[in-house]
């Protein structure tokens, strides 16, 4: 869940319906049913194995709530195992400053897989996401192994994402990039 910053808006990521939820609420608490709801997925008609909705975050200023769409679903291919599909992608809503009704923008591809978490700068000109593992791919006739990583995204006027770069995190084993964060600086 995530808070509207100064709004009573409360905006909400199933994780198990790949959906986007908009409750409002008040002193009598939040309420029972939905104001809004929106699928999270480029192809909500295409969820395959290990499709989830993930974390979400409302931009600082309020104008925009982000939703990481995660899949690491991997089958046998040969020596290998290989992500078998699905969507890695930061979802983008536009907020109504009116009705607080969110709105597709864009879905920003992560270029790595199963983002864990993320985070926006306090001052809301960046978000970091975080894969939690490595993952090998098919790429043609060859297999491509993709590391964990943060995706580094410039936040836009209008909250949309443009991607500045990734940094591979080594993970081995079992081990699992499992958390990160940002704080601001004064």
């Amino acid at each position: 869940m995530a808070f509207h910053p100064s709004k009573p808006w409360l905006y909400a990521s199933d994780e198990r319906t790949n959906r986007l939820y908009m409750f409002r609420y008040s002193e009598g608490g939040i309420e029972a049913a939905p104001a809004f709801t929106c699928p999270t997925l480029r192809q909500p008609e295409l969820v395959r194995p290990r499709q989830l909705g993930g974390p979400i975050h409302v931009h600082p200023a309020g104008h925009c709530v982000y939703v990481a769409n995660r899949a690491d679903h991997a089958v046998a291919d040969g020596d290998h195992k290989v992500f078998a599909g699905g969507e890695n992608n930061i979802a983008v809503y536009g907020i109504d400053e009116e009705t607080g009704e969110p709105t597709l923008l864009q879905h920003a591809d992560t270029q790595s897989f199963h983002i864990r978490t993320f985070a926006c700068d306090p001052g809301g000109r960046l978000l970091v996401t975080a894969s939690i593992k490595a993952l090998n791919e098919r790429d043609g006739e060859k297999t491509r192994h993709v590391l964990a990583a943060l995706s580094v995204f410039r936040i836009e006027a209008d909250g949309r994402l443009e991607f500045c770069r990734k940094y591979d995190v080594e993970t081995s084993g079992s081990q699992l990039q499992y958390w990160m964060g940002m704080a601001g600086l004064d």
